[in-house]
């Protein structure tokens, strides 16, 4: 089932995301008794079925619609900043070769890259220092969105509230923040090549102020990037006019390379790291089930979910799957017993045997691991509700136990499940070199533990 889940499309995910919005603004799920019992029928996780449920819904290809509107609307105004962007870096770059003769290297060079490294260093500084808050113009962007959508409802606006102004907002905006210095200075680039390539200009080095032995330092500093690319630098080639046509050309390939490495390398690392957390951020959102909009549909997707707190009688207790080995003797000191997503039981431990707690977050995980810390465990049973999903995080998390415990460890599977979720949870305690034993109303834990 976990395979079935990372094939789960973004455009579902997002979908998934918006009728939970809406469902939470309205106080209350959508009423749909056809939609949830198809997706209880197709199984798997809880995130699984809220996804298929957003994709039955009546009005899921309105939402869809709107979706493909707000992409459209992104994508035209990524595009109107990258062409105002790149006629700005066309023009940086023309300057910069105009106005003065011999051409200054290092004022071409801050002209055509300067604005761009600057404000990518501030971008860099905002996210370390205000934990990721926006600034420049993605936190102009995010402004103007919030208050175009401030009062109108529609699916839209909506989605356009979930791309800019959600949890993935300010890495959208920022996407399209380098994409628009990538434009600049792409563009800036190409101008420089060509004018360079159609034209003759005397380059040079020279400064009113400083001295030639620092001029020389700059120069060696600004041309370890260039030198990377395998182009001479300051330590070859001279630094002030009149200079050979041979010196001239190596300085305008220099001058090409270092936009390239300072100014374009950059942006695209930058673009690339916004574009997948992202991505990322997207993906996570229909992953966090305690909010209200998910946690109010456990009950109609994940019905099972209830049933191991009553446990159905049962005569005789059966495995779910054959040990892997001969089971655990069951140990004279205390028995630590742990619960995973199932309650805390009702009935009373049997005398000597210690109740560790119940795993059902990150911090319920390391409460109960900060108390096996405490005193010695001869004996960890961990109970699991049969019907919850064997995949990689319980896995992780029953290893977690077992290794903490360093103690003869058993999975005892509570409450209903069918035959293909049983299997599920033999195999997985095979891997983990478990015994896993069912564990019915009219016995107790240690019965469990003695008769597979």
């Amino acid at each position: 089932m976990a395979a079935s889940e990372d094939r789960i499309r973004l455009p579902d995910r997002m979908l998934a995301e918006l009728v939970r919005q809406r469902e939470e603004a309205d106080g209350h799920p959508m009423d749909a008794p056809e939609v949830e019992a198809r997706a209880r029928a197709a199984g798997g996780s809880l995130e699984r079925r809220v996804i298929l449920r957003a994709r039955y819904l009546p009005d899921s290809a309105g939402l869809r619609q709107g979706m493909r509107r707000a992409a459209g609307i992104g994508l035209l105004v990524a595009a109107a900043l990258a062409t105002l962007f790149a006629l700005a870096g066309a023009a940086a770059a023309r300057a910069a070769l105009q106005g003065s003769d011999p051409v200054s290297v290092p004022l071409a060079l801050l002209l055509v890259v300067g604005p761009s490294l600057v404000l990518l260093l501030l971008w860099l500084l905002v996210l370390l220092v205000a934990r990721g808050a926006p600034a420049g113009l993605p936190a102009l962007l995010r402004t103007l969105v919030r208050r175009l959508c401030a009062n109108k409802q529609s699916p839209t606006t909506a989605a356009l509230k979930l791309l800019l102004l959600g949890p993935a907002g300010r890495w959208v905006t920022s996407s399209v923040t380098h994409l628009a210095w990538l434009a600049y200075t792409g563009a800036a680039l190409l101008t420089l090549l060509l004018l360079l390539s159609l034209r003759s200009y005397s380059l040079s080095w020279e400064t009113t102020l400083l001295d030639p032995e620092t001029l020389r330092a700059w120069a060696e500093v600004l041309s370890v990037a260039p030198a990377l690319l395998g182009l001479a630098g300051a330590e070859t080639l001279p630094l002030r006019a009149p200079m050979p046509d041979a010196a001239s050309e190596a300085w305008a390939a220099w001058l090409l390379a270092a936009v390239m490495a300072y100014g374009l390398l950059p942006r695209l690392l930058a673009l690339a790291a916004s574009t997948g957390l992202a991505l990322r951020a997207l993906r996570r959102s229909t992953r966090a089930l305690h909010r209200p909009g998910y946690a109010r549909l456990q009950a109609r997707l994940m019905p099972e979910h209830g049933e191991a707190r009553v446990v159905a009688a049962a005569p005789e207790p059966t495995p779910a799957s054959a040990p892997t080995g001969a089971p655990p003797a069951l140990p004279e000191a205390p028995l630590h017993v742990v619960a995973v997503e199932m309650p805390q039981m009702q009935e009373p431990l049997p005398s000597g045997w210690r109740w560790l707690g119940q795993v059902e977050d990150t911090e319920s995980r390391q409460a109960v691991l900060a108390r096996m810390t405490t005193e010695p465990i001869a004996g960890l049973a961990i109970i699991v509700r049969a019907a919850a999903t064997a995949d990689r995080g319980n896995a992780r998390l029953l290893e977690t136990l077992r290794d903490a415990a360093a103690a003869p460890t058993v999975v005892v599977l509570a409450g209903n499940a069918t035959d293909s979720r049983l299997r599920d949870w033999g195999d997985l305690a095979g891997r983990l070199q478990l015994s896993t034993y069912r564990w019915a109303a009219g016995q107790t834990l240690r019965e469990s533990w003695e008769r597979p």
